[in-house]
Parts: C-alpha cells; sequence; structure tokens
C-alpha cells in the first residue's frame, strides 16, 4: 500500500458521519477502564498495551496481506482500493485512541492516588 492509498482511506474513514464524536466516546469510556481496572499502575498498563499492540499488529498484517492479495488478483470489485483497506486502518485508529484513553485514566487515577 502506497501513501496516497493509505491517505485516501484515512480521509474516507475520517469523513464518515460520527467518526471524531465516536472517538470522543472510546476515550472517554477508556478513561474510565483505565482508571477502574489498573488503578494507577503503569507497569500492569503498559502490558496491557503491549498485548493490545501485538494483537492489532497481528491482525492488520493479515488483514493486509489477504486485501493486497484480493486486490492483485482483482477479485474484489472494489474499483477504488482505498475501500478495500478502510477496516484494517479504522481497526489501528480505534486502538490508538483506546490506548490514549486507557492511559489518561491511569495517569489521572495515579495522581489522585499520590495527591492523598
Amino acid at each position: 500500500m502506497n501513501i496516497d492509498i493509505l491517505l485516501q482511506t484515512i480521509k474516507y474513514i475520517t469523513e464518515a458521519p460520527y467518526f471524531w464524536s465516536t472517538m470522543g466516546i472510546i476515550v472517554g469510556m477508556c478513561i474510565f477502564i483505565g482508571a477502574i481496572i489498573f488503578d494507577g499502575d503503569f507497569s500492569i498498563a503498559t502490558k496491557a498495551m503491549i498485548g493490545l499492540g501485538s494483537y492489532v499488529f497481528f491482525v492488520i498484517q493479515i488483514q493486509f496481506i489477504r486485501i493486497t492479495n484480493v486486490l492483485a488478483n482483482n477479485k474484489s470489485g472494489h474499483s477504488e482500493p482505498y475501500m478495500a483497506y478502510a477496516s484494517s486502518v479504522t481497526l489501528v485508529i480505534i486502538s490508538i485512541f483506546w490506548i490514549i484513553g486507557v492511559i489518561l485514566g491511569v495517569f489521572i487515577s495515579s495522581y489522585f492516588h499520590k495527591k492523598k
């Protein structure tokens, strides 16, 4: 996938209705999840982020290989290749916002525990 297709895919995803509000909801929910589950413990949260990151890495690798093979054989029916990559790039974007929310939740929880 070249940079032009990646930029078209990101534009296609971010222009969808309610995309940014959904990312805000994900961050907000994950702030609570990070504060409740990890309770200010950065070492456990770091392990969880590494686990999530490795999961996303392997899922994206498999999806990109599959999509590239389908597009190369022209069996997808997609006239625009950026549409084929949209689900994979969406997964990456959602995971990034999830990580941001959890880190903020752990940071906020840690801050208030230290303040006591």
